[in-house]
């Protein structure tokens, strides 16, 4: 199933050098086109098209195209078609996500299915017997039992030690209930490890561009391609050679 959205980052968008030297008009158009890019998994490269496409008209054969068309490139795999580098990053690190998280589920239920084979269950569906009703005893603790079973544990420890390793400290509270859902989703191990050379990339950055932790980490930013962590503006400049849009 396609992903119906891309990440955006307005700071990046703002600071970003190919969108300085746009006029507003020329902005408009490269939103469109890379909604469309994302829609489509890429865009015609055929500028009478595009000039339809990116509402320019007239503007993008006089001249408009050559500062937008900068921000694509030849997709890899599609000849004649254009597409954003980084939306082209998104899409794979979206779909590897979303085969990983697929396998973590069918592997889970196949242990569930062994566990209760091994207990002395059944594949084969027994069918339901009725049985007395039992009266309910500390209905609220055995909910509360029964939810504490499902819920994986993160050590709080693990939680502290991830979020002192990030380079900024702030939001604390919303952002150890990020770092918590992350270790659900990664080993410990392997995310402080990527958060530790998450910020020695961004030791030398103009700090004020680090995201903050809840944003990364409920971002699952940790999946981003290291060579965007300097990506950033720092000193008013940006250090991009691509759009830093997702």
């Amino acid at each position: 199933m396609k992903s119906p959205a891309f990440q955006f980052y307005p700071n990046d968008w703002l600071s970003s050098p190919h969108v300085m030297l746009m006029t507003p008009e020329q902005e408009g158009a490269y939103i469109r086109l890379l909604c469309l890019d994302w829609a489509n998994d890429g865009i015609p490269d055929d500028d009478n098209i595009l000039a339809v496409l990116s509402r320019l008209n007239e503007g993008w054969l006089k001249g408009a195209s050559r500062v937008v068309k900068e921000c694509f490139n030849q997709h890899p795999t599609k000849p004649q078609t254009l597409t954003n580098k980084r939306l082209q990053i998104e899409r794979e690190k979206q779909a590897f996500w979303s085969k990983k998280s697929s396998e973590g589920g069918k592997r889970s239920a196949e242990t569930r299915l062994n566990k209760s084979i091994a207990k002395g269950g059944s594949r084969v569906v027994q069918p339901k017997v009725n049985r007395p009703v039992q009266p309910k005893v500390n209905s609220m603790s055995s909910s509360s039992s029964s939810s504490s079973i499902n819920t994986p544990v993160v050590p709080t420890g693990d939680v502290e030690e991830i979020y002192q390793a990030y380079p900024k400290k702030a939001g604390k509270p919303m952002a150890i209930k990020a770092i918590t859902k992350a270790l659900t989703l990664i080993p410990k191990d392997e995310l402080l490890a990527i958060v530790k050379r998450y910020a020695s990339a961004r030791a030398t950055e103009d700090p004020q561009y680090t995201p903050m932790p809840a944003t990364w980490f409920n971002g699952q930013r940790w999946t981003d391609d290291p060579a965007t962590w300097k990506s950033q503006a720092h000193n008013g400049k940006s250090t991009a050679s691509s759009l830093p849009l997702v």
